[in-house]
């Protein structure tokens, strides 16, 4: 019997052991070397070694094997690059929980194993035309209170990324609602209208997306909106979703590749410590800050919705207490995504639920067989799941305005 194996996948598995064995040779050339005092420390052990790679090639083969939903498998690839090479790097050289390891194991598991499950619902969908007033509607309605805040109050070198930080000290005292809005608007609504607008061939309307997402990243200063553009271009012009994964994480390792010649020959290390460092290895090291802290002292949700029922034990939020603890500063406010948030409120238990949670999620816009070009949206929303905390994703950051999105605007096309 002839096996038959997917080209592109086939180049995924290649290109991902490149990576992490690429990533492992960094921490200890780079990370460790630079970065030693922000707790990247570096210490050997054989047997953590071998067990982080057979750890490292079994989910990598049980993710890849057979993937009937492209969908699932291209999520998969993305939590399993950003989320689990990292951790297992970090647990390989540096004092920590293994519990952090196996349960994101579990969670890729998990949310591989639904790609077996089919489940058919019948949802409202509303016609195109209606489509596009809806979002436009809701877009403009939500940008009016911005542009009262700040008009064209705005310092257009943000747009040359100089004075950056500038501007976000100055907008750092937001509103909540204007907070609310922002947030749902530069990472849902927007991309949403932008990637719809292309596939129906709207150029008026992806002209007025466009605008709006760089009007929004002058006018805070927010990096990941500015890239959040560049993102959903990138995975929208790459229609097959196994073509996508593939060029991008060819892509990345090119990048990475560079970045390092980069520090090597001229010095020069804040792309390298950008990229690999900020981006890669400091969630995975939070992970194991939280998982230390809060290791038998579960807050339950006092800081958030529980706060008028139980006593909160702290004066600050509890990125403020991380970054005090770990970093001798309040200022570093240490956010970290669902994982570190489900073990901070309820233990061993919360990371189970928040990861099966999580996993309901990306089983429910796989449901909806969205096209294969919105995809640059769930990326960035990834991003904000190893970011923030669960139910701050939900509600700050737009998760539930895009499961509205998807119902009504979005599930009009086939998967791809």
């Amino acid at each position: 019997m002839k096996l038959i194996v997917n080209k592109y996948k086939f180049t995924n598995v290649i290109t991902l052991v490149i990576i992490f064995f690429f990533l492992e040779f960094v921490y200890k050339g780079f990370i460790f070397n630079r970065f030693e005092y922000m707790g990247f420390t570096y210490s050997f052990n054989l047997v953590k070694y071998i067990e982080t790679k057979m750890l490292f090639f079994f989910v990598l083969f049980f993710i890849s094997f057979k993937t009937p939903s492209r969908f699932i498998y291209s999520i998969n690839t993305i939590f399993f690059l950003f989320m689990f090479i990292p951790s297992l790097i970090i647990f390989e050289f540096i004092p920590s929980n293994k519990f952090i390891i196996y349960s994101l194991a579990f969670f890729l598991i998990l949310l591989h194993s639904t790609s077996f499950v089919s489940i058919k619902i019948k949802l409202p969908k509303i016609s195109e035309k209606q489509s596009i007033y809806i979002v436009l509607i809701f877009a403009v309605i939500m940008l009016i209170p911005i542009f009262a805040q700040y008009k064209f109050n705005l310092n257009f070198n943000v747009l040359k990324f100089q004075d950056i930080y500038e501007v976000r000290s100055e907008t750092g005292d937001n509103l909540a609602l204007i907070g609310y809005l922002y947030n749902w608007l530069a990472k849902v609504i927007i991309p949403v209208l932008i990637a719809f607008s292309l596939i129906k061939k709207h150029k008026l309307l992806t002209i007025f997306g466009v605008s709006v997402l760089l009007y929004l990243f002058i006018a805070q200063a927010h990096k990941s909106v500015f890239f959040g553009i560049i993102i959903v271009l990138f995975f929208y012009f790459i229609k097959n979703y196994y073509k996508k994964i593939t060029f991008f994480i060819i892509i990345l390792l090119l990048v990475f590749i560079s970045t390092h010649i980069l520090t090597y020959t001229t010095g020069i290390y804040a792309p390298e410590s950008i990229l690999i460092r900020r981006v890669f290895f400091v969630p995975a090291l939070l992970n194991t800050y939280y998982f230390d802290f809060f290791d038998q002292n579960y807050i339950y949700l006092s800081h958030s919705i529980f706060k008028n029922f139980l006593t909160y034990p702290f004066d600050v939020p509890p990125p403020a207490v991380i970054g005090m603890e770990y970093f001798n500063s309040e200022a570093t406010n240490a956010n970290n995504g669902f994982i570190s948030d489900g073990f901070m409120n309820f233990g061993y238990f919360g990371v189970i639920l928040y990861s099966i949670l999580v996993v309901i999620l990306f089983k429910f816009f796989d449901i909806l067989r969205l096209d294969s070009r919105y995809f640059g949206i769930f990326f960035v929303i990834i991003f904000t799941l190893i970011s923030s905390a669960f139910l701050t994703s939900l509600l700050t950051h737009g998760i539930l305005v895009l499961i509205l999105l998807a119902i009504f605007i979005m599930q009009n096309q086939k998967n791809k």
